[in-house]
């Protein structure tokens, strides 16, 4: 018997303006998957993100949980909101008052921003605020999250340490992840299976063969430097 995936695609297509920018895409990603999506500028990433999500019309057939989560990249919290309060503010408001204190301690911890609690957005730094907006969309438990560039805006280190943070927290929540970034090496890192786009239709799929935990040391190895090449001669012929 074959399980259900998490998430489907069937003939997938969006017009802007009489134009069509994502024609006929079918993806699958099994649950539990981390999924990562590269292409050029314009390809149409985040176009198909905000399709999946349901922010614009589309065409086609979408299976996707009701209950997932969306992280942007320009840090979408409320200013005016603690991290406390914007972590409580994702919380389901039906859970009785102890689970979601309990709830609300745990992705703290698991977001190492305990002691940035009563803190509010513009206190922190940008990495922070970026663990913020995580912490509400993992606050209801989905099953899915779709994440469209959420370091982009980083510095190289910071980002560097975001990405080993993000597989910490995906090792126990074990969501489906569509991750969306301009950068082969962060798809390659993080994922199980990189997915390119190109003017609006899948130009291939790569299986990431590297096993779990990662090392930031696999970057410089000579498979993953091979997958690299791999993906980026996909893209240069597209």
């Amino acid at each position: 018997m074959i399980d259900e995936p998490e998430i489907e695609l069937r003939n997938l297509r969006v017009h802007y303006g009489g134009r069509e920018v994502i024609h006929d895409i079918n993806l699958r990603v099994e649950k539990g998957e981390f999924v990562a999506i590269v292409g050029k500028s314009g390809c149409g990433k985040s176009t198909l993100l905000n399709a999946l999500a349901g922010f614009i019309d589309k065409e086609g057939d979408v299976l996707l949980p009701a209950n997932f989560g969306m992280i942007f990249q320009n840090y979408a919290v409320f200013p005016w909101l603690t991290v406390k309060g914007n972590i409580l503010f994702g919380i389901d408001q039906e859970r009785n008052a102890g689970d979601k204190i309990a709830r609300l301690q745990l992705l703290l911890k698991m977001t190492d921003l305990t002691t940035e609690a009563r803190k509010y957005p513009a206190e922190l730094s940008g990495g922070q605020v970026q663990r913020v907006a995580l912490a509400r969309a993992l606050a209801r438990n989905p099953a899915v999250l779709l994440m469209d560039e959420p370091f982009g805006a980083l510095d190289v280190y910071t980002r560097e340490k975001m990405q080993t943070w993000l597989l910490e927290v995906w090792e126990i929540e074990k969501q489906a992840i569509v991750f969306v970034t301009h950068s082969i090496d962060e798809a390659i890192f993080l994922s199980d299976r990189v997915v390119v786009l190109g003017d609006g239709n899948i130009l291939g799929s790569f299986r990431v063969p590297f096993g779990r935990p990662r090392a930031k040391a696999l970057q410089f190895e000579v498979p993953f430097v091979e997958l690299k090449k791999q993906i980026m001669d996909l893209l240069e012929g597209s």
